[in-house]
């Protein structure tokens, strides 16, 4: 059995009121930074440059535009494959992948694996997996250098880390994610990051709703989307190809 550790991001509320001034100012001054770096026109231009790339660039696919609007409180996805719903849990496999460009000039980008998912592809291939992580747009390494992010950190101690983290995901679909592509692997620990306010009050309670999701709540559940992946990256293509700039900026 793997060890599994919940990081919980805990926010805490300061009711002092100097604290609380000394807080407000720092906050907006590094608002003001950020300001200050994110050049429109440079990103305008990053962006051009990635779009005329010989390489055919993908934006981060998002689980919940995926889901058509509510009847009677239950959400669907907009897939169906061989006539059934099928809900993706990650991206396109193996294409340059456009990220985010907060506080950047430039747009941060990576080659997504055979799964969708922000790792070098060969991690898939080895017997053993020391450390897997599960998490939001944290873990995933969201405007963060691929070193620099929480996954990154650890793969820079633990070589044979395998990040699973996904942008705009919360508890539900982070089970799903496990259940679909990491329980095969059998990885030696599981570090599973969730935020109170947002993931477990937020993101679940959405989740709920999405009826192919619930699903997962039965152990024996399963999309057995890793030995769909072809299928899976047609749907998405279908779908982002000509949305690149509308979902990149």
């Amino acid at each position: 059995k793997a060890n599994m550790v919940l990081v919980f991001v805990i926010e805490v509320a300061l009711f002092s009121g100097a604290y609380g001034a000394e807080i407000y100012l720092q906050y907006f001054d590094r608002i003001s930074v950020v300001q200050k770096k994110r050049n429109l026109p440079a990103l305008i231009s990053n962006l051009e440059s990635l779009l005329a790339s010989p390489e055919k660039f993908y934006p981060i696919p998002l689980i919940r535009p995926d889901i058509v609007p509510p009847a009677q409180g239950i959400r669907h996805s907009i897939f169906t494959l061989d006539g059934n719903e099928i809900l993706p849990l990650a991206g396109i496999s193996n294409v340059p992948t456009v990220f985010c460009a907060e506080a950047r000039d430039s747009f941060l980008t990576y080659n997504s694996d055979r799964y969708g998912f922000n790792n070098h592809d060969s991690v898939w291939d080895l017997a053993t997996i020391d450390v897997a992580a599960l998490g939001d747009s944290f873990t995933h390494g969201t405007c963060v250098e691929p070193n620099e992010h929480m996954v990154g950190i650890i793969r820079n101690k633990l070589p044979v880390t395998l990040n699973l983290g996904r942008l705009g995901t919360g508890p539900l679909s982070q089970l799903a994610i496990l259940r679909e592509y990491l329980a095969p692997k059998k990885p030696k620990s599981v570090i599973w990051f969730l935020e109170e306010s947002n993931d477990i009050w937020g993101d679940l309670h959405d989740e709920l709703k999405i009826a192919i999701l619930r699903k997962y709540l039965d152990p024996g559940y399963s999309q057995d989307l890793s030995s769909k992946q072809p299928q899976v990256d047609g749907l998405l293509k279908d779908v982002y190809a000509d949305k690149i700039e509308s979902e990149v900026l």
